[in-house]
């Protein structure tokens, strides 16, 4: 496993009484460098997180070109499981990623993954080539999940707000140090045909919409925030001191062998539908059987977890100013290039028939 480090500008420096002044004498000391690190060969980058619960996976082929990132002219990309080809691997067009090498870079496959199986990923493009290989790891337990609706006062929107509280009850992998996400999934799936004559199209197409990720608050959970106190205060100074987690991933440090419960606030954001039309334009609303909301419960390794904290701190607002602030590793399992191949084992907790409310505009 290779690891590229990246730092805050204090490093690690304890939060004691002589913080600052120990951080003024370390900037005191400060020499600047001129380092030429010349022109580096182009490597494949190879990235891709696949799930145990999705039958559709795909893999990002991109090229390093001195510091930078490029897109290849044409890939080729072979996947097996457990050392059986899973078949075509193709580029996958996404018109909705907005950067254009994404666009460019994506290939998909189809295959079950289950728990123990080892992926393994080899890509040639542009006279270079590399390779991955990945194990899922064992299946995690949900106990249970139990509801609340609560309110919270939000001081920046100065109102209550109202939250759906997920109580996730979980159970650590027995006899090691585990690592695990969790996400919330809301399905969506409704869609909209129209009155073709009255809107004046010959044949407009159906609206269809489906969600299926969606964030939550994490607020006060010390498993979530590695044991601090976050709230909707804006004025909370724990709230700029934790550790971001964008991603929501989390060890078993607290509760190692052991039951816990964790706390997740959905604010519903996804249950509401705004349709552009009247409702009299609006012929039918057919409602699919893919509306639900789930907990996704992620059993991912060590390296896995260090991918998703280096997510985090790329995501962070003022990093690099925050004093206390761990350094980062980089993980890179890409043999011949730069990049990370991941599998994470989940275990969904799912509300089945939860339909979205439906507001329809009053203007054409």
């Amino acid at each position: 496993m290779k690891y590229t480090y990246i730092k805050g500008v204090f490093g690690r420096l304890a939060v004691l009484s002589g913080l600052v002044a120990g951080a003024f004498a370390f900037a005191s000391c400060v020499n600047d460098l001129d380092v030429d690190l010349g022109d580096n060969e182009p490597l494949l980058v190879v990235n891709s997180i696949m799930d145990t619960d999705d039958t559709d996976h795909y893999i990002y082929v991109l090229k390093s070109s001195n510091g930078d990132i490029d897109t290849v002219r044409s890939a080729t990309v072979k996947v097996t499981i457990n050392g059986v080809s899973v078949g075509n691997v193709s580029k996958y067009a996404d018109n909705s990623a907005w950067r254009d090498y994404e666009s460019a870079s994506r290939y998909g496959f189809s295959g079950k993954i289950s728990p123990g199986d080892v992926v393994r990923i080899d890509v040639s493009a542009d006279g270079l080539s590399a390779c991955a290989e990945a194990t899922a790891p064992s299946e995690p337990e949900i106990i249970s999940v139990d509801t609340a609706t609560i309110k919270k006062y939000d001081k920046g929107l100065e109102r209550m707000e109202e939250y759906l509280e997920l109580g996730t009850r979980i159970r650590d992998v027995q006899g090691e140090n585990s690592y695990y996400r969790l996400k919330i999934k809301r399905g969506v799936d409704v869609t909209f045909s129209f009155d073709n004559e009255a809107l004046g199209y010959d044949n407009p197409p159906e609206v269809r919409f489906s969600v299926k990720s969606v964030d939550y608050e994490i607020f006060s959970d010390p498993i979530l925030t590695n044991g601090y106190s976050l709230s909707v205060d804006e004025d909370n100074i724990f709230n700029d001191l934790a550790p971001w987690n964008d991603t929501r991933i989390f060890s078993d440090e607290l509760f190692r062998d052991k039951d816990a419960t964790i706390h997740a606030y959905y604010d519903g954001s996804e249950d509401y539908i705004r349709q552009a039309l009247p409702e009299q334009y609006v012929t039918e609303t057919k409602f699919g059987a893919g509306n639900f909301l789930s907990v996704c419960f992620q059993h991912i390794s060590q390296d896995t977890y260090g991918y998703f904290q280096a997510i985090n701190v790329g995501n962070a607002m003022g990093y690099e100013a925050n004093p206390i602030v761990e350094p980062t590793r980089i993980p890179s399992n890409v043999d011949g290039g730069l990049g990370f191949v991941g599998i994470a084992t989940s275990a969904e907790y799912r509300f089945e028939d939860y339909y979205p409310i439906v507001y329809y505009s009053e203007y054409r």
